[in-house]
């Protein structure tokens, strides 16, 4: 979302529609009619922190402490002295409390071993050896929101509700199904893939691997991923975190139980909160239930730097034809590569709000150029500025071209660029993006804690000052000085005129696109059943038929916390 601080979209896995959503409005409705006993004072009411930087407490040491007058909100950082995990505490009157646990976890491959696992995690674990907690913890919680998700590179089990009790019940189930999951085999085969006969012939399923061949049929994010695929080609972002269907079949469990050891480790950790709970139970409540568990580990789950290219590339990708619409389903893009958002946070918002400029509204010149002129329906998805990935993106693109308008387009993009580096934007056009700008992100919204651990993400997970998001007033005022001197004509020089990491990109609809996927999976099953032999396919059965009693078991939900 553009207005939300220095973020212009977040393209982890709740935007693109995989993963699990758990949510209940009965938090606020209800919470008056549920005391806690021994419950703190809360809000403007609640006892203030008398603490400095290099106290220790729960084993953590206070690192940093900050007031941010702007958003009413005091920041605490801090380390677990003996795991190295971190914890950052965002203190605010606000009532509704918001907690996420993160994992940094690039994948290595496009067998979707973080979608698979994220999956397996809410499959029950050692203390909640229950089917499915989350779900169940709905009808005895008054959370506001529960979910799981995945990204390009994290992995972020967050939640939130205002009742003082419900906080811990479910802090106590999400740390137990992040560090202490079952992961048994029989829930690998449901939720990733296994092998079924139907009818004397093999049959890939799954719960990932259906969901993904269904995400890889939708254009829009098989885009996303072609865009990624060809825009990185030596980092992890190359890879589809979610799973490429064909290579979730090639996902070995052993290797997902290892993947798990080595990166839902204490020491690959994050833990951010919001909220007026005092913070310091939350630190109680993590060593008790997790980190003293553990030994601090080496993880290797750093991100390189993406290899710059030497010239400007192009691509053509095929796609499956949607019958729903119409004749034009050509998408054009022209997307750049540019420099870590972290290095220079005041330009990353300059070229957030530069992004809202080009694309926002009938007066945006890439609106009028492009869309307004008939050259395109619509814009492409992840259109603009981008950081969700280490080195952010920018893509400017259009969807519902005409095959003979695809060069026009090229020209029309290159054309409008050409014209803002040398007369800039409208002075109005900016002082509107700007002024929308400061007042949606200060403008109180439901789980407005979420939307401000979301922002940190991808801050946090490169080792970046995560309070960079709270800055937004210190940027602005300064970027109405930098507007007056040129600074977008500077800018558009620099990562769009001058930038040779530059690749242009066409997807059109093939109508034989899905036959030739069907045909390479039929392939691979028929390559498979020339090996087998009758007494493996026999264990087949034998395996099925364990999985179809396992789901079929009553398990016993009493067991999960409640708040009586």
């Amino acid at each position: 979302h553009l207005n939300q601080l220095l973020i212009p979209k977040m393209l982890f896995r709740k935007t693109l529609g995989l993963g699990k959503s758990f949510s209940s409005s009965l938090g606020r409705r209800y919470l008056s009619s549920i005391q806690t006993i021994g419950e703190p004072k809360r809000g403007k009411e609640r006892t203030p922190y008398n603490l400095k930087v290099g106290d220790k407490m729960e084993g953590f040491q206070l690192q940093r402490i900050e007031n941010i007058e702007n958003f009413d909100v005091q920041a605490y950082i801090l380390q677990d002295e003996r795991t190295k995990a971190r914890f950052v505490h965002l203190d605010t009157m606000d009532e509704e409390n918001a907690f996420a646990i993160m994992f940094r976890t690039p994948p290595k491959n496009s067998t979707g071993i973080c979608h698979v696992l994220e999956h397996l995690a809410l499959c029950g674990s050692k203390k909640y050896p229950v089917r499915d907690p989350f779900f169940n913890m709905i009808k005895r919680s008054l959370s506001s929101y529960m979910n799981a998700w995945t990204g390009f590179d994290f992995t972020m089990y967050p939640f939130s509700t205002t009742n003082y009790k419900d906080f811990y019940n479910l802090l106590s189930v999400y740390l137990d199904a992040s560090f202490y999951p079952q992961l048994g085999a029989e829930d690998f085969a449901q939720e990733g893939h296994r092998l079924v006969l139907e009818n004397g012939k093999l049959k890939f399923q799954g719960v990932v691997y259906n969901e993904m061949k269904g995400a890889m049929n939708d254009p829009n994010h098989f885009f996303l991923q072609s865009l990624n695929e060809r825009l990185f080609k030596k980092s992890p972002y190359r890879f589809n975190s979610g799973g490429e269907p064909s290579e979730i079949t090639d996902l070995l469990y052993q290797d997902l139980l290892k993947f798990h050891e080595e990166h839902y480790h204490p020491s690959n950790s994050w833990f951010l909160s919001y909220g007026d709970l005092d913070f310091r139970r939350h630190l109680d409540f993590l060593q008790e239930n997790a980190l003293r568990n553990f030994e601090p580990i080496q993880v290797n789950s750093q991100i390189p730097k993406e290899e710059r290219w030497k010239e400007p590339e192009r691509a053509s990708v095929s796609c499956m034809q949607n019958p729903m619409m119409g004749e034009n389903q050509n998408k054009v893009s022209v997307s750049y590569l540019m420099d870590n958002p972290g290095e220079d946070p005041y330009e990353t918002f300059a070229l957030a709000l530069m992004s809202k400029m080009m694309f926002e509204g009938l007066n945006a010149p890439f609106y009028k150029g492009l869309i307004e002129s008939g050259l395109g329906e619509s814009f492409t998805p992840g259109i603009g500025y981008d950081i969700t990935t280490r080195d952010a993106t920018f893509t400017i693109g259009v969807d519902g071209a005409k095959d003979k308008e695809i060069h026009r387009i090229e020209r029309a993009i290159h054309d409008i660029l050409d014209e803002l580096e040398e007369k800039g934007f409208d002075e109005k056009l900016f002082e509107s993006a700007l002024h929308n700008t400061l007042i949606e992100t200060k403008k109180t919204r439901v789980n407005f804690g979420l939307n401000m651990i979301s922002n940190m993400i991808p801050y946090t997970i490169f080792g970046i000052d995560p309070l960079i998001i709270f800055k937004i007033d210190e940027f602005a005022s300064r970027l109405k000085k930098d507007f007056k001197k040129g600074l977008f004509q500077k800018l558009i020089k620099k990562y769009f005129r001058e930038n040779k990491h530059k690749l242009t990109m066409t997807m059109e609809p093939d109508p034989k696109f899905q036959e030739e996927k069907d045909k390479n999976e039929k392939e691979k099953l028929e390559e498979l059943e020339k090996k087998f032999t009758a007494l493996e396919q026999t264990k087949i059965q034998e395996e099925n038929k364990k999985l179809e009693i396992r789901q079929h078991e009553i398990t016993d939900a009493s067991i999960l916390p409640t708040l009586e």
